[in-house]
């Protein structure tokens, strides 16, 4: 409501001063779906004297109802239900936002902001938290599961143009959440009217709400129940989520464990034909042959005899000339092992009776001035027996380096040998999207 402006015109006062005006208006914003601005007109003219303010009644709506009820929303609040007044605009009238007075049992309350209301809009308006009600929600693991309805092969073309191959698969799966409510009324006199908001988990894409009893009000994530109480009444409400997602099944660890730990499972099940299976298992197979020639690349610096027994022991689809050729690398780095102790322990004894000697010529310097004595004689005699282990030792050592090299020539030419074969089983198997 707005007045005349007060004494305006004229020559003789000085301006009134500015006064915001604070009247209820509908902003751009607020004016988002309504057809139309709201006016309301008093049924008696009011007077009201400047810089002052009164309560001046409008307008009655018969058609706005509000029921009292308890809100209970975890992602708000996970410990207490809030008050609110649940209005309900049943009238023909557009109701504009402002701040509204909310009383209970005639005494004043709370002061509360109310957004514009088309005919036939609800909402909730909060005034404050209730400490009667107890709330709790729990997720059972039994109430939790995911299962797999439907296995897709993934297939990809060979960039060489030998066609398709299997890359891995597809599985398409359902996860199901339930979130159990149990609600008490701890009131001796008052019964309550509880709504439960429940907002879906945003995991795997979002969920969707599935329950549908008790439900009053619904979207594809969210769902509000509605539930009366009587005093120290009790109740409890299962809410079940739904989520369909797929999950993509690449490489050779993840293909091994789904065959290993989920096939048989979905193969009896119906989901998973065998058909589909066995070509994953073909994959496997491949991918492990692959696998394995990455070490026989490098077989000449070395190859782990445990890896080579592990392919043998579990029949690995190696080709057979590869897997003799790994035996034999193998066998010849276990005889180059051997014969490089052999050389370190060759020239420790050199080094040893080198040391030896060192020690034998300052006795021998130290007894230049005695002249002859037995004790010269001795000392001569084991440094020519020294001698003479040195050159017998380092013949030995010659020899074992000897057979090295013979060794290590023979894993070049190994190497050669597995080198072509890998080249030609790459070519068969190492497909290329």
């Amino acid at each position: 409501l707005r007045g005349d402006g007060g004494g305006g015109g004229g020559g003789g006062g000085g301006e009134l001063p500015t006064v915001e005006e604070n009247f209820e208006a509908l902003d751009a914003q607020a004016l988002a779906g309504l057809f139309e601005h709201v006016v309301y007109t008093a049924p008696t003219p009011v007077s009201v004297s400047a810089y002052s303010t009164a309560v001046v009644p409008l307008a009655s709506h018969r058609g706005l109802s509000g029921e009292q009820v308890l809100v209970f929303d975890p992602k708000e609040n996970a410990v207490c239900a809030t008050k609110c007044v649940h209005l309900t605009n049943e009238s023909d009238a557009v109701l504009a936002p402002g701040e509204v007075n909310i009383y209970c049992d005639g005494q004043f309350v709370h002061q509360a902001m109310l957004t514009p209301m088309l005919p036939g809009d609800e909402q909730l308006v909060p005034w404050g938290e209730d400490s009667t009600l107890s709330v709790s929600v729990a997720q059972p693991a039994d109430g939790q599961a995911v299962t797999t309805f439907a296995v897709r092969l993934l297939r990809a073309a060979d960039r060489q143009g030998r066609g398709e191959f299997v890359v891995g698969c597809e599985l398409s799966k359902l996860a199901v959440r339930t979130s159990r409510y149990t609600i008490k009324n701890n009131s001796t006199s008052r019964p309550a009217v509880l709504f439960i908001d429940h907002t879906a988990d945003a995991g795997h894409g979002g969920f969707a709400v599935v329950t549908a009893e008790r439900c009053i009000k619904a979207t594809t994530a969210f769902s509000r129940f509605r539930f009366e109480l009587e005093p120290m009444g009790e109740g409890a409400h299962a809410v079940c989520e739904e989520a369909r997602y797929t999950q993509r099944v690449e490489g050779l660890r993840a293909v091994a464990a789904f065959l290993e730990h989920e096939s048989a499972r979905l193969i009896h099940a119906g989901v998973l034909a065998e058909t589909d299976a066995h070509e994953l298992r073909s994959l496997v197979r491949r991918k492990e042959l692959l696998a394995a020639l990455t070490p026989l690349a490098g077989l000449r610096s070395g190859l782990d005899g445990a890896l080579v027994r592990r392919w043998e022991r579990e029949n690995l689809p190696l080709v057979p000339a590869l897997l003799a050729k790994a035996k034999k690398a193998v066998e010849l780095h276990e005889s180059l092992a051997g014969l490089s102790a052999q050389a370190r322990a060759l020239e420790a004894d050199v080094k040893t009776v080198l040391d030896d000697q060192a020690r034998l010529r300052e006795n021998v310097q130290s007894l230049e001035t005695v002249g002859k004595c037995p004790l010269l004689d001795r000392y001569l005699k084991d440094l020519n027996n020294g001698e003479d282990g040195i050159a017998a030792t380092r013949k030995k050592l010659a020899s074992v380096r000897a057979s090295q090299d013979s060794v290590r020539a023979e894993l070049g030419k190994l190497q050669e040998q597995v080198d072509t074969e890998i080249a030609r089983v790459r070519a068969e198997h190492d497909f290329q999207a």
